[in-house]
């Protein structure tokens, strides 16, 4: 979504496709709880948000994908980018919400994935705690989003202006820390590496990447 925010500045375009490897970069580290898919050097991802599925080709050979959005439309554009892609095994698209995977297993996640999508779901909190729910014990959560400033009365200017910006950028959340969310539901190793974007709307400027972990 960010790229309706964006110019066409090719080096910011760059840096955040570089922000968005490094993030993902670590699912190669990752060791699968699922004794099955340890044999096979396999992990098993959760990616809700999918969208087209942008993020398929950061994913490391021998990734079992589960594929989540709300909107039926990315289905086929989705499947059909997924033919390019021979290292990822689809287990299922699921049309839901991210506040509803009740058909995941508890502790049955290697990884969940999402960006720019936690930043529109309507309860952040609950979202979260589902998102740890399905991850397996020592399971991470990598996410890249549209935050909060750290100056606190820029901050405040974007708490006065989330609910029309909500209206004009598709349930869009401004304003919000994303931290004490993560702590709330339960997460730990939580890491944030925050920046600004230069070639944006000043109130979308503010993002992060990080990873949270679902406690042993």
């Amino acid at each position: 979504m960010y790229k309706n925010l964006c110019s066409r500045d090719a080096d910011e375009w760059q840096f955040l496709e570089n922000k968005r490897r490094n993030l993902l970069s670590d699912l190669k580290n990752l060791k699968s709880k699922d004794p099955e898919l340890q044999k096979a050097n396999s992990i098993r991802v959760l990616e809700f948000g999918v969208g087209p599925g942008v993020n398929l080709y950061c994913y490391p050979p021998n990734t079992r994908l589960i594929a989540v959005d709300i909107n039926k439309f990315f289905e086929d554009i989705f499947m059909n980018n997924l033919k390019k892609y021979e290292n990822i095994t689809l287990e299922k698209f699921l049309i839901t919400s991210a506040r509803d995977l009740r058909e995941i297993p508890s502790n049955s996640i290697d990884a969940v994935v999402c960006t720019y999508t936690f930043s529109s779901v309507d309860d952040q909190l609950e979202v979260a705690k589902e998102i740890k729910r399905v991850l397996a014990k020592g399971g991470k959560w990598y996410f890249y989003e549209m935050v909060g400033y750290q100056n606190r009365y820029y901050r405040l200017l974007q708490e006065a202006l989330r609910p029309i910006w909500r209206i004009w950028f598709n349930n869009w959340r401004l304003g919000y820390n994303i931290r004490p969310i993560l702590e709330k539901a339960g997460f730990t190793d939580i890491t944030l590496d925050y920046f600004e974007l230069k070639e944006v709307h000043f109130l979308a400027a503010p993002n992060v990447c990080g990873t949270a972990m679902k406690p042993e």
